[in-house]
């Protein structure tokens, strides 16, 4: 059984993305991690076009892109 990445700086998709690939082989977890990152891309492009500073050194460590 997966671990919920509950600790995840965005828990809401990261923990979605497990629930919906919840194997625990190397494919099901990639998915699940690109799952996560491609719900947070729209976001975090919109925050940057409006002049934001995302913080991609925490998402990168978190290996969220």
């Amino acid at each position: 059984m997966p671990i919920l990445p509950l600790d995840h700086p965005e828990p809401y998709s990261a923990t979605l993305g497990v629930m919906l690939y919840p194997g625990t082989d190397e494919a099901d977890t990639l998915k699940a991690r690109a799952y996560a990152a491609q719900v947070l891309a729209k976001p975090f492009r919109r925050f940057q076009e409006e002049g934001g500073d995302p913080p991609f050194e925490t998402l990168l460590d978190a290996g969220v892109f």
